[in-house]
């Protein structure tokens, strides 16, 4: 752990809450490990992840993955849907032009996910 003297996170925008980690997968894309406090990532479909929150929030404020992986892929991560405020779930895909692809090989995403916990206006 680092040993630094952190100072807190700033938003105009009240009860701003940020969800991050790493989450492994193998050579099917399917995810071996969810390492993300307060929520699971599921393969449920080519090329396509479900995003579960533990706990309703009002508002997804941005959702960002990286892929870190050996070789080089031309895909491009794009949220297709989001139910933060219902059903807790955030969909996305690995995109190659418009078609949902798999990964070829074992490696992580690396996600953060930044939502509103509040109602009032800022």
């Amino acid at each position: 752990m680092a040993d630094f003297n952190f100072s807190p996170m700033q938003a105009y925008d009240k009860q701003v809450k940020v969800l991050s980690g790493s989450v492994p997968f193998n050579s099917s894309g399917v995810v071996t490990a969810n390492n993300i406090l307060g929520a699971t990532v599921a393969r449920t479909g080519t090329g396509t992840y479900t995003c579960t929150l533990s706990a309703v929030y009002p508002e997804l404020l941005g959702f960002h993955v990286s892929i870190l992986k050996a070789t080089a892929a031309d895909l491009q991560p794009q949220v297709v849907s989001e139910t933060v405020s219902t059903t807790k779930i955030i969909t996305f895909k690995l995109l190659t032009g418009a078609s949902p692809t798999d990964l070829a090989e074992a490696g992580k995403f690396l996600i953060s996910i930044v939502l509103k916990n509040s109602t009032i206006a800022p």
